[in-house]
């Protein structure tokens, strides 16, 4: 393939697998770090037809891409996210040869979890108590990774049978490839600043120095004349993962006067001040991100890239940006023809199939 058209097919693949962890982002979970991994379809059939390094690209970028259009780069779901697709990544890449789609994608997918577990532990809840998920965790990771492989290895199938080629004629949107517009350097010092608070707050571990960044994130709202509704919007999304940052230091950290004690359940003044702080941190995070989010167009963001990656992939995120709609669209409408009832567990694995090859027959357009 022509140098200019791999660009164009990773760029739409990357918008292919950020509008599927978009949508996934956007449906609730009971559990915190329990998702479906929609997107890593995408990844396992980059590397099953273009190898491990476009794979890695679109694993990568498709984190970046979608927290753009999501509202959350930068923050606690993108470090996630982008740490548990770069380490699962690797590992596909290094077992699929010899495993197949299946297990890869399992080995994946608890890869995937045990990072994000490991990323919470260092960074962000440091309390031994948040691997009371990993058995939950783990099991998900195992289901979840079975049903993507399942999928990516039909997907797949329609590929190399020549199958996903009835699709195009059905495209929706533009049939040529949206290139990006101009954008503008204004947004390199407000990235800059946004990721040096970022990494003040989490070196910080002090309650009166989080409320003097509460002050300041407020104040600079007001500056750039950001709404502060907006502001707060990204704290509910995370209310489930900073309820769970509480609780655990508060019921598993013993020391201090108890304030609340029944049967085996024990919260001290020491555990809950310390949730206070890891909840206090995850606020003010998502909080940054959102004031970066709210001041600065995303495509703004994805242009000021060029000067911390290299040309080529700032390339593709900023084309990966401007396809977003198409593929938006597209999984809108198919679903839409798709009345999900009481058969929907029948319908689910196959309805999936053909969304996710519908998406990649899109990305055939830079053949």
């Amino acid at each position: 393939m022509h140098k200019e058209k791999k660009i164009q097919k990773i760029a739409l693949l990357v918008s292919c697998a950020s509008v599927l962890q978009a949508a996934e982002f956007l449906i609730p979970s009971p559990i915190p770090g329990v998702k479906l991994g929609l997107a890593n379809i995408i990844t396992l059939i980059v590397l099953a037809d273009m190898g491990f390094i476009p794979a890695l690209e679109v694993a990568i970028l498709r984190t970046v891409v979608s927290s753009l259009f999501l509202g959350t780069f930068l923050s606690p779901a993108f470090v996630m996210s982008l740490s548990g697709a770069l380490t699962s990544t690797l590992l596909m890449g290094l077992t699929f040869k010899y495993l197949g789609f299946i297990s890869t994608s399992v080995f994946g997918s608890v890869a995937h979890v045990l990072t994000q577990l490991l990323v919470v532990y260092f960074l962000l809840i440091r309390h031994p108590g948040v691997f009371v998920l990993m058995p939950w965790l783990g099991a998900s990771a195992v289901v979840m990774g079975w049903l993507t492989g399942v999928i990516a290895m039909n997907v797949f199938a329609r590929i190399k049978s020549g199958g996903i080629t009835d699709l195009l004629p059905q495209a929706v949107g533009p049939q040529e490839i949206r290139r990006p517009a101009e954008f503008s350097k204004a947004a390199m010092p407000k990235l800059i600043i946004a990721l040096l608070l970022c990494v003040i707050v989490l070196l910080l571990s002090d309650l009166m120095l989080y409320a003097l960044v509460f002050v300041l994130i407020l104040a600079a709202a007001a500056t750039l004349k950001a709404p502060v509704s907006k502001i707060l919007s990204g704290v509910k999304r995370l209310r489930v993962f900073l309820l769970f940052s509480l609780a655990i230091p508060a019921l598993f950290s013993q020391g201090g006067a108890d304030i609340f004690s029944f049967w085996f359940i024990k919260v001290t003044r020491t555990g809950l001040l310390t949730g206070a702080l890891f909840a206090s941190r995850l606020i003010l995070l998502m909080m940054t991100t959102a004031l970066l989010s709210a001041s600065t167009p995303a495509i703004e963001i994805a242009g000021s890239l060029r000067k911390i990656i290299s040309e080529r992939l700032s390339g593709i995120v900023l084309i990966a940006w401007e396809n977003i709609p198409v593929f938006w669209e597209r999984s809108r409408l198919y679903l839409k023809q798709h009345k999900f009832d009481k058969t929907i567990f029948k319908k689910a694995l196959p309805v999936a199939i053909n969304l996710v090859a519908l998406l990649y027959a899109e990305t055939e357009r830079a053949r």
